[in-house]
């Protein structure tokens, strides 16, 4: 699926209301989901970073990830994921995001323009994005 920068940057409606948890794991399924096709390392990188974020990924979690890749539009869960986000999970968020881009191997341009504008609707500006990615990918 190919998204059109614009597109991206307008809110999408939605009917989640997401927990904290669920919120960083709506983000990190976004990122993921963007390009229509969720591989085996993604998902072992999604687990990976949740947990390491101190998600507790449970099964009914898990189940609930596996519902959204099926059912769920990648913009939507991000929109979700943006607003059920507390604030002190901000510079997390856009760490794990960037990390999740990576996860197959390769950074696609929706994938970019992902973690870039979670940044943005975050209220951080250009150069801190840049720096928090730079963090998250030498990590």
């Amino acid at each position: 699926m190919r998204y059109v920068w614009q597109r991206f940057r307008q809110p999408v409606a939605t009917s989640l209301a997401l927990s904290p948890q669920e919120s960083l794991t709506a983000l990190a399924v976004a990122v993921i989901a963007i390009d229509d096709e969720v591989l085996p390392v993604e998902l072992a990188t999604l687990r990976e970073q949740l947990t390491a974020a101190g998600v507790d990924v449970s099964p009914s979690l898990w189940d609930q990830v596996a519902q959204w890749v099926r059912e769920v539009d990648p913009l939507e869960l991000f929109w979700a994921g943006v607003r059920g986000l507390v604030p002190h999970d901000r510079e997390l968020a856009v760490k794990m995001v960037a990390r999740l881009a990576l996860a197959d191997g390769e950074t696609l341009i929706e994938e970019n323009d992902l973690v870039v504008l979670l940044g943005e609707t975050l209220g951080f500006s250009h150069q801190e994005v840049r720096r928090l990615v730079q963090q998250a990918t030498e990590a």
